[in-house]
């Protein structure tokens, strides 16, 4: 739905023939009376001097007050040819007809000389909506130039501010039009608040953007800004008090499939499954084709290894985000799972190429040329994924299983240790150990082992209390390492 317009202004007609009724002058007379002013201007006994923007001389207008009421009449006569089509662009936008609500549009403008306030605003409005932010912006600040106390003209040109990135200057104009209509005591409107709050938001000021928000909540109580609020307090790491606002507002709004799914990925965040899927149920209950629900839904399944069920839910989310990388990258992985590696390769590849920056992407793509053991290609999304995000540690440790497996030790080497610099992880301590034992170097591996082996004990103690599920490749290399450097694991 298009955004609510404001009403066209009235005509002026109207107004000036309450004029005419209270000051008693006969309409008639005052069309003949314009007629003579005219003759007498052109007379060349009329002395100029003393003549008024509307060719009425002064002393005239005093004695005859049907004089002023005709000069009136002919100043609303102008601004009717303005406004006159300001319905009809109303209607037209209302009912969503933008093509031909932009011809009347330009008609209009071309009449009066582009000094149409109305019309202005319109276009502005339907140029944004097109993807012409900048001329939008331009159309907006004519409007307001015409008109420049109307808050509905300032808001939107904070609007446009704010779209086209502006983030300091849409601010200003907010807190300005706030200001405005406590000056017109109009009352107070919460999508001020709340544009100001999405300003903080992308400039990263979360505490002032959850302040903006609880501002808008507080004049008025909608599902939208209390989502937003629940981003913002992700973002901030609080997620408890994101959990709490969320199931406050679903007790007012049950059925907010948008609000069903953001609980439902906050509790997968913070490592409640069961409640994750409960709400996550619900939303695709309501909303079976909601592709955010089933986004997450299938993530969990595919965390569970039930790729072909995740793959069905993927389908159904696909087909409402045809251009999500994340998603194509999920389908992807899911193949790679399944050991189908060529449709990995190609959904992988569909992903980089609608988000060539994410690293997560290359960082999978890498680990798929690794099983495909093309190594050179391993290592150059490996690579690539490092360089967009150096903290991953487990990207280093696959940089160095290309590179041992490619013959170059010493890089290898060297990308084991900055990975074990990042994170103390028994597996990274394992696979730089193997690599070690593979080129001669047993005295650093052992080493290795040994600081694997505390470090897999430190682990068990203080985190999982049970022994991780690596399957029996982990076991059977331990067995194999121990025997071949003579280190017991016990």
């Amino acid at each position: 739905m298009p955004p609510p317009l404001p009403l066209p202004p009235r005509p002026p007609s109207l107004a000036v023939e309450t004029v005419e009724r209270e000051e008693g002058c006969d309409s008639d007379a005052g069309a003949n009376e314009v007629i003579s002013s005219d003759q007498e201007n052109n007379s060349p006994s009329k002395s100029p001097s003393c003549a008024s923007p509307h060719g009425k001389g002064i002393n005239d207008h005093e004695n005859n007050p049907c004089s002023l009421v005709a000069t009136r009449t002919s100043e609303a006569m102008i601004n009717d040819v303005r406004d006159r089509r300001n319905w009809l662009i109303y209607v037209l936008y209302t009912r969503q007809e933008y093509t031909e609500c932009c011809n009347i549009i330009k008609a209009q403008l071309m009449e009066c000389g582009g000094l149409c306030e109305y019309a202005l605003f319109v276009k502005g409005l339907l140029l944004r909506r097109s993807g012409d932010l900048t001329e939008s912006l331009s159309l907006l600040r004519s409007a307001l130039a015409l008109n420049p106390h109307n808050p509905s003209h300032q808001k939107q040109v904070a609007q446009a501010l704010l779209l086209l990135g502006r983030h300091d200057e849409a601010i200003e104009k907010f807190k300005q039009v706030e200001r405005l209509r406590v000056t017109k005591g109009i009352g107070e409107d919460w999508t001020l608040q709340y544009g100001i709050g999405v300003c903080f938001e992308h400039m990263g000021d979360y505490r002032r953007a959850e302040d903006a928000f609880l501002k808008s909540a507080t004049i008025q109580r909608l599902d939208c800004t209390l989502i937003q609020l629940g981003k913002v307090l992700v973002k901030r790491k609080d997620y408890a008090r994101a959990i709490d606002m969320y199931e406050e507002a679903l007790q007012s709004s049950p059925d907010n499939p948008e609000m069903l799914t953001a609980l439902g990925v906050l509790y997968l965040h913070v490592g409640k499954p069961a409640k994750a899927f409960n709400f996550l149920g619900k939303c695709l209950t309501l909303n079976s084709s909601n592709p955010a629900a089933a986004m997450a839904a299938a993530s969990v399944m595919q965390e569970n290894g039930e790729y072909g069920v995740a793959l069905n839910k993927y389908r159904v989310a696909i087909a409402r985000l045809p251009s999500s990388a994340r998603l194509w990258s999920n389908i992807g992985m899911c193949f790679f799972g399944q050991q189908n590696m060529h449709a990995a390769v190609a959904c992988l590849r569909k992903a980089t190429t609608l988000s060539p920056f994410e690293w997560r992407i290359l960082y999978n793509l890498g680990l798929v040329f690794l099983h495909l053991k093309q190594y050179a290609s391993a290592f150059h999304y490996l690579s690539a994924a490092t360089h967009i995000h150096g903290e991953y540690a487990f990207a280093y440790m696959h940089i160095g299983i290309c590179l041992a497996l490619m013959s170059d030790v010493e890089n290898a080497d060297e990308a084991y240790r900055r990975a074990l610099s990042i994170a103390e992880d028994p597996l990274i301590r394992l696979n730089y150990c193997i690599m070690l034992t593979q080129f001669g170097k047993e005295a650093e591996a052992r080493g290795q082992l040994e600081h694997f082996t505390r470090s897999w004990k430190r682990n068990f103690e203080k985190s999982t209390k049970r022994q991780p599920d690596w399957g029996p490749v982990v076991p059977r290399a331990l067995e194999l390492l121990s025997a071949k450097l003579q280190v017991s694991l016990t």
